[in-house]
């Protein structure tokens, strides 16, 4: 209250208060769909109550970033007292307590680029990015607010149930507590369906199984919108695919970027964009509506819709028996000759809730003839009880009749934050749908493209696969973007297209950047600049390092940090650990990879043509390839291959001596044959035919 208001406002100062959870790691410890949307929803509600807390109770900070690292706010340049930390941290559950810091001061006047006096080029990282920078790096697991012990020693002695072990689910409380009539019991104000002996059966505290909610139950009588089962979302050959996208914002977030936006000059000094919080904020806010509309519009357009679940009634003599034994909107497996069929039992019928597509080719049947094939079949019906523990008969049942309902969207979003998108999508569609993305990125972000680079990657898995191993090559996917990779890349030809200018460059990379403003008529003298020179070590750019779209000719050099794309194919969950990425963002044991996003219009190029091989000439063609790569070179060495020209030949005369049928290799247009041989030299064509011919499963 003795702080004065000082006179120039550029000496106003405030420090950045955030609130941290490393919320990757904690969806990544999730065993099932449902325990991550409840640590999600959980998580949701406690921010929320932070911001009214710090907004609104207290009138104290502004929420200007949130991301899956936590929330920062501006917050005055005072210490922050006990009391304030304290109830912060009484926001959020004992188990999932968040690491409360503040960060030193910082001025207006450090982050006006205009003044001369007090600008500090590093006060804008000291604001988000360098604190964002701890949170990742120190990857911080959940403390206490007062820094105290494990606060559970009464809950693991006089208070432990008996025989009982740690949730595996939170990893934090005993199995099954609270114990029924205790204090804790009416304190936490649990659900009255999260029994004691219900937790105990699915080894889990009943907080956890307060969290996972009656999702099932609310699915089914909401009209059974969407899906909640990654049965469904599964294509026609069990797989499913865990598409992650992430927005390289680091150089925007520190500020460094924003210097490469000019904006106007003073006594003939250039200067550019302030990195106030404001605009930091407008940059994560123009970033969150992309991956928003990613989930909203772009994923459920490109991976359409299923045709129909079915309804299945048991014969009437049963009804009596299931009622008793089944319990409501629980999932159960349909067994048919040894075949399973998951199915929701809602106290009168099952729901299918799997890929009736995938179940009927089990059954070498059409999808639309499962009505008819189910009718008055004696089945089994089993219980797939936690993971790890094995499945159990609990009753049997004849099926009287079976109904078609309305389809669904079989998709499962999971995050969409500034930096980072997570979706469950169908193996088949997942292709599809990075094509998708990259062109809306195209357009939203075509401008500054060549510093705001998209990464994308795709974890393809089976049905039955663990979602702990699918998130954590997730998680690891995410690192291919390097730590501010700039590559140099050579334009070979300027042409104006459309109100665009359409750089095509050495690599065969093709850009068509915007260079007017929505009217077509307005010259856009903001954004469309290339770089000449690549940031020095502080990151600063002078103007004259910077040229507009406008005026660039061919044969010069320009930066750009590129956009990747990666893919795994889990067919073990050990092979999670094998994603790994140098300081650069290559993969360690797949030279490869990750690929240019750019060059997928490339690889499509290459796959149309390889489609006009047999199945069996595709596999010759490129099982000849590597093992004489392998042979000549080595595992280790496949990157030197490239530059051999006898091993350049052979990849040539072997693409030439297939049996190309009706379309002749001779007939293929020159600069395509070029690609495809260049692809098989550096290995990128054995990579296509993982992608499209094992994991796709393209005929």
């Amino acid at each position: 209250k003795n702080k004065q208001c000082p006179e120039n406002l550029n000496k106003l100062a405030w420090r950045t208060l955030r609130v941290n959870l490393d919320i990757l790691g904690l969806y990544a410890r999730s065993d099932r769909i449902s325990d991550l949307l409840g640590i999600r929803a959980t998580l949701d509600t406690s921010y929320h109550e932070v911001k009214n807390l710090l907004e609104e109770h207290y009138a104290v900070a502004n929420l200007f970033y949130h991301d899956e690292t936590g929330a920062y706010y501006l917050f005055p340049a005072f210490e922050l007292g006990d009391d304030l930390r304290q109830s912060i941290q009484n926001c959020f559950p004992l188990d999932l307590q968040p690491q409360v810091h503040l960060e030193d001061s910082v001025t207006g006047g450090q982050l006006d680029s205009r003044d001369r006096e007090s600008n500090d080029e590093r006060a804008a990282n000291q604001l988000l990015a360098e604190p964002r920078k701890k949170t990742i790096q120190i990857r911080q697991a959940p403390v206490l607010a007062d820094n105290n012990l494990y606060p559970w020693e009464e809950e693991w002695t006089e208070k432990r149930p008996p025989n009982t072990e740690i949730c595996t689910v939170c990893g934090f409380r005993p199995v099954g507590y609270p114990l029924p009539g205790s204090e804790d019991e009416k304190k936490l104000n649990l659900q009255t369906w999260a029994e004691h002996d219900k937790a105990k059966a699915r080894s889990v505290c009943r907080v956890c199984l307060d969290r996972r909610g009656r999702r099932c139950e609310e699915w089914a009588q909401e009209g059974l919108q969407g899906t909640i089962w990654t049965s469904e979302v599964a294509d026609n050959y069990g797989r499913l695919a865990l598409l992650v996208g992430c927005l390289d914002l680091d150089g925007w977030l520190d500020g460094t970027l924003l210097s490469t936006i000019p904006l106007d000059s003073i006594d003939d000094k250039w200067f550019a964009k302030s990195p106030s919080p404001a605009r930091l904020y407008r940059i994560a806010e123009t970033a969150r509506p992309f991956w928003q509309q990613v989930i909203d519009e772009i994923t459920p357009n490109t991976v359409g819709h299923r045709p129909f679940r079915l309804d299945i009634y048991p014969a009437g003599s049963y009804l009596p028996e299931l009622k008793d034994k089944l319990g409501p909107f629980h999932a159960y497996e349909i067994d048919l000759d040894g075949l399973p069929l998951e199915a929701v039992w809602d106290g009168e019928k099952f729901i299918t809730a799997e890929n009736l597509g995938y179940f009927a080719r089990r059954h070498d049947l059409l999808a639309e003839k499962l009505p008819e094939y189910l009718r008055g079949r004696a089945v089994k019906l089993k219980e797939r009880p936690e993971l790890g523990k094995p499945i159990h008969e609990v009753a049997t049942a004849r099926i009287a009749e079976s109904k078609k309902l309305e389809g669904y969207n079989p998709t499962i979003p999971l995050m969409a934050e500034p930096g980072v998108c997570m979706v469950l999508i169908p193996a088949d569609k997942a292709l599809a749908l990075v094509r998708e993305v990259k062109k809306h990125f195209e357009l939203q972000f075509g401008r500054v493209r060549d510093r705001l680079p998209m990464h994308l990657g795709l974890v393809f898995f089976k049905r039955r696969t663990p979602i702990r191993a699918v998130l954590e090559a997730g998680q690891a996917i995410l690192k291919m973007g390097g730590k501010w990779v700039w590559e140099t890349w050579d334009i070979s030809e300027v042409q104006d297209v459309n109100h665009k200018r359409k750089l095509t460059f050495e690599n065969g990379i093709i850009w068509h950047v915007p260079i007017f403003m929505k009217d077509g008529k307005t010259k856009d003298d903001w954004y469309p600049y290339l770089l000449l020179k690549k940031p020095d070590s502080g990151g600063s750019v002078e103007r004259q390092d910077l040229v507009h779209a406008c005026q660039l000719d061919s044969e010069l050099k320009v930066f750009i940090r590129p956009s990747r794309f990666d893919f795994e194919f889990l067919d073990t969950t050990g092979r999670r650990f094998e994603i790994s990425y140098d300081s650069e963002g290559r993969r360690r044991q797949r030279r490869t990879r990750p690929f240019l996003l750019d060059d997928l219009d490339r690889f499509n190029e290459i796959w149309d043509q390889m489609k006009n091989l047999a199945l069996s000439q595709r596999y010759q063609v490129i099982q000849s390839i590597e093992a004489t790569r392998e042979s000549w070179f080595g595992r280790d060495e496949q990157n030197q291959s490239g530059g051999d020209p006898v091993f350049k030949q052979f990849v040539k005369d072997t693409l030439a001596g297939a049996a190309w049928g009706d379309h002749p290799w001779e007939k293929i247009d020159e600069k395509v044959r070029e690609k495809m041989v260049r692809a098989g030299v550096t290995g990128e064509l054995a990579d296509l035919a993982e992608l499209h011919m094992e994991i796709m499963k393209e005929k």
